[in-house]
């Protein structure tokens, strides 16, 4: 079955033509195999899902890397790789077999990485980073209730409790997700429900919280940095292949439960050092995470799981 992806390049209508077979499996499956050679195929990326309700389970996501697969090959004319397995959930878990490629994976999972496709595509029409003395001396965070679906053991739900008790913290869910009415109810109880705020918000604050909900929070680093804050990472308990760059005290600060209210304190009485964190995560964001960046990651560990031997 052929598809085109169409989509937007230089203000100027642009398609990916895609082969879609299936390969009778169970539609819980979330394994794809992916091929593209444009010796033996032209410019087709090749696709097998385990059945058509498995491609429309990950119909952006799916749609999203082909786009950036055929990208690839305009980078690379010699780019050319077949038959690699990929993940499609969010993460996995080290059972998993390891065979495979992810975008995200818990520490002792043995898969390989690749850049979760909300990355893979420059960023437009965000507002121009506010400077540091403009921003509010705060910490904040709005996101969705995924994650953990026990109220308590929710990771979205314990950083908000935990940044209660610090002044002037602006932290809430701002989508029910994935949640039953006692946990809605919890929530609202507790005052932890908030409207959805624009993307710029992000840009009034200094401190901003990266908190993982059913995985990583996907972008929220690139944002962070882009905007030029201080990314906060809440207990992280996900990898993400350019993780490397993520350091504590100097790309980022790592917090827990315990330690929260004296990190975001200790960062509000050292103005220089919070400035050099949130100009050095500006860095990882512009460099690390540039789009052109990403994709040269994202060809390599293709090429190296999918050409081997021929």
């Amino acid at each position: 079955m052929d598809f085109a992806v169409q989509w937007w390049r230089g203000g100027v209508p642009a398609r990916t033509p895609v082969a879609v077979t299936y390969a009778g499996g169970p539609p819980g499956s979330q394994i794809t195999t992916w091929t593209y050679d444009r010796r033996r195929f032209g410019d087709e990326v090749r696709v097998e899902f385990s059945c058509p309700e498995q491609m429309r389970r990950f119909g952006t996501r799916w749609r999203d890397f082909a786009r950036a697969i055929h990208a690839c090959g305009r980078d690379d004319g010699e780019f050319w790789f077949e038959n690699v397995r990929i993940h499609f959930g969010d993460g996995v878990f080290p059972q998993e077999r390891q065979d495979v490629l992810a975008f995200a994976r818990r520490p002792g999972a043995r898969v390989g990485l690749i850049p979760n496709t909300y990355l893979l595509w420059p960023r437009s029409g965000l507002p121009a980073p506010l400077a540091w003395e403009e921003k509010s001396d705060t910490l904040y965070f709005r996101g969705a209730s995924t994650g953990a679906p026990q109220f308590d053991d929710n990771a979205r739900v314990v950083f908000c409790r935990a940044a209660r008790s610090i002044p002037g913290a602006d932290c809430r869910i701002s989508k029910l997700r994935q949640i039953d009415r006692e946990f809605a109810r919890r929530l609202a109880a507790e005052g932890l429900v908030a409207r959805p705020d624009p993307i710029g918000r992000l840009n009034r604050h200094r401190f901003l919280a990266d908190v993982d909900g059913n995985t990583s929070s996907w972008d929220r680093y690139l944002l962070i940095g882009l905007f030029g804050g201080v990314p906060v990472r809440f207990e992280p308990s996900w990898e993400e292949c350019w993780h490397d760059a993520l350091v504590d005290g100097e790309t980022c600060v790592v917090a827990n439960r315990d330690t929260l209210p004296a990190v975001v304190a200790r960062l509000r009485s050292s103005d220089r050092d919070a400035r050099r964190i949130a100009d050095n995560a500006r860095h990882v964001a512009r460099t690390v995470l540039d789009p052109a960046a990403l994709r040269l990651r994202l060809r390599e560990t293709l090429a190296a799981a999918g050409n081997a031997g021929r």
